[in-house]
């Protein structure tokens, strides 16, 4: 198991909103998709967090792939 990193940690609400408001089930899809390349969460205490800045990072290479 990875530590979490230093920087800021949200939950998958979050993620969703960051995202375009997607759905539980969309974001479930896209971690079970490892060729899209979405960054993996860090569990604490049996709750999903990611870190913003790996979010905001991928959501700017789908951006420029499209």
């Amino acid at each position: 198991m990875s530590n979490p990193p230093k920087g800021n940690l949200i939950t998958s609400a979050r993620v969703r909103e960051i995202c375009g408001n997607v759905s539980d089930s969309t974001l479930y899809r896209w971690l079970r998709t490892e060729c899209l390349g979405f960054p993996k969460p860090y569990y604490i205490r049996k709750r999903r967090y990611w870190d913003v800045e790996e979010v905001r990072q991928f959501m700017g290479t789908q951006r420029t792939a499209t």
